[in-house]
């Protein structure tokens, strides 16, 4: 079934703008470069200001520095949690401009025993500067609910 599901996958992603299919890969490679939890890592996936809808409230990081020290507390609770991966679903993108593209999508954090412990609805807008998507507005918000099945 896996392999059904990543043949239509690759089918869907033939068929996205361009710009789209540049922000899938710059997505799939900055989930990568976060499973590091080095912030010198993912920093470049950030532009400045960046502006965060979380739980807690709205954050603006205007700095390089601001972004540093909230990806540094970020993925520290990440790892207090044990965190390994996320299932993601209900993926959209949706081209604002050739130099913006929102993408939004559900997902569930697991663990490295794979069970689920976080499960939220996330949106980033990207933005193409200097050549690179870069995010400059995240939402990441909490729904309250762990599937059973740990989102699969």
């Amino acid at each position: 079934m896996e392999t059904i599901k990543n043949l239509i996958k690759q089918i869907v992603i033939l068929f996205l703008p361009p710009e789209q299919k540049e922000v899938v890969a710059v997505l799939e490679s900055y989930a990568a470069a976060f499973l590091t939890f080095k912030p010198a890592n993912v920093i470049g996936y950030f532009d400045q200001p960046l502006t965060l809808l979380l739980d807690t409230g709205p954050e603006a990081l205007n700095t390089t520095e601001q972004v540093t020290e909230y990806l540094q507390r970020y993925m520290k609770n990440l790892q207090d949690q044990h965190y390994a991966t996320d299932v993601l679903t209900k993926m959209r993108l949706k081209t604002i401009t050739k130099s913006v593209v929102v993408t939004s999508f559900h997902l569930v954090r697991l663990n490295t025993s794979g069970e689920a412990f976080n499960s939220m609805n996330a949106m980033y807008t990207w933005r193409k500067t200097d050549g690179q998507w870069r995010v400059i507005i995240g939402i990441l918000l909490s729904d309250g609910t762990i599937p059973a099945n740990g989102g699969r």
